[in-house]
């Protein structure tokens, strides 16, 4: 887990300034939307591409899934670490999930002008490998795209390999030439049924978009918030990192141990740390709200509703994970104790 000292915020992407990547047809803008507002677990950045233009090299991580909403424009998307990686084209409302390994080595160029999210879960040490470029990136202390905790960090030739012993050969490829299932892990929005939720105040409808794209670290899910209404229970998960990103619409989100209302907008990232900072109450304005929710899948979790005075237990799977794994699920109302010693 990451600092357990920062506490959810809101940031508005007209707020950052973008960092700049000139690196020949690697040239693209870059917000870091979640370091901005405080996560810790869950790493979110907004990039822009040019048509004709690249992101990071084709890569994958050891220790870290990713994944990719595309927001607006076109890419065609790489995947694959072997000689002949699976091309495919992505459009606007199209989520993609990069779980670990190397038959998930992605690389993006956009068809034409583009924008979309870059999700990550923010586990260290990590490795990221360049399978084509023969190199591998580590890194200690912090997450990839962190840098304040950082002990390691080298980046380091691929085939440069020396023996354990003086007198040991070094032998082995070093990393699976390994093609991505033909399925790739990916999933449209428009695709998926809508799921309907409606108890009084609390009124939206849901996709699962992670769920359904096949993602294992990362849950992602599209809402539709009516005007007036609310999304869940004012809640927080003390095993979760949650977050969101306003893709439409406007509201109001009350946050954190001091309860503070932000007015919120399209183009708005929330962080919500695991724990009472991250505690969250989301109301959709006169317009509406369209949000994309994401969250690390970590179980079991305890959700606390301290309005409402209750606690859910989760364990077997992370909530909004698979049910039929679920080993403990049940809310409870939090103040009816029993003695340890007591049966």
């Amino acid at each position: 887990m990451g600092d357990t000292s920062a506490s959810a915020g809101v940031v508005s992407l007209g707020e950052l300034d973008p960092q700049e990547h000139e690196h020949g047809i690697r040239s693209f803008r870059l917000y870091r939307l979640s370091h901005a507002a405080g996560g810790v677990d869950i790493g979110a950045s907004l990039y822009e591409l040019d048509a004709g233009t690249r992101s990071f090299p084709a890569h994958y991580h050891v220790a870290n899934e990713e994944a990719l909403y595309v927001l607006e424009g076109r890419l065609t998307l790489w995947t694959g670490s072997g000689d002949d990686p699976i091309r495919r084209e992505v459009t606007a409302g199209e989520y993609v999930a990069f779980p670990t390994g190397p038959a998930f080595a992605h690389d993006l160029e956009a068809v034409e002008d583009a924008r979309f999210l870059f999700l990550s879960t923010m586990v260290e040490p990590d490795f990221t490998v360049f399978p084509e470029d023969r190199k591998v990136t580590l890194v200690a202390g912090d997450a990839p795209g962190e840098f304040d905790d950082l002990y390691v960090s080298k980046t380091l030739d691929f085939d440069a390999e020396l023996p354990f012993w003086d007198d040991e050969e070094s032998g082995g490829d070093g990393h699976a030439a390994e093609r991505v299932p033909e399925e790739l892990r990916r999933v449209a929005a428009d695709d998926l049924d809508w799921t309907e939720y409606d108890h009084g105040d609390h009124r939206f409808r849901r996709k699962q978009l992670g769920a359904a794209a096949g993602s294992e670290d990362l849950g992602a899910s599209r809402y539709e918030v009516p005007p007036g209404k609310r999304t869940w229970l004012a809640h927080y998960h003390t095993g979760n990192e949650e977050a969101v990103y306003v893709l439409d619409g406007s509201g109001t989100v009350t946050l954190g141990i001091d309860r503070e209302e932000h007015t919120i907008g399209a183009g708005d990232y929330v962080a919500l740390p695991a724990g009472e900072r991250g505690y969250h109450d989301i109301v959709a304005g006169e317009a509406g709200l369209s949000l994309l929710m994401v969250s690390t899948m970590n179980e079991p979790d305890i959700t606390v509703y301290p309005d409402d005075g209750k606690v859910g237990l989760y364990a077997g799977s992370a909530p909004g994970g698979e049910k039929d794994e679920r080993t403990l699920s049940t809310y409870l109302d939090a103040d009816a104790e029993v003695e340890y010693w007591e049966w």
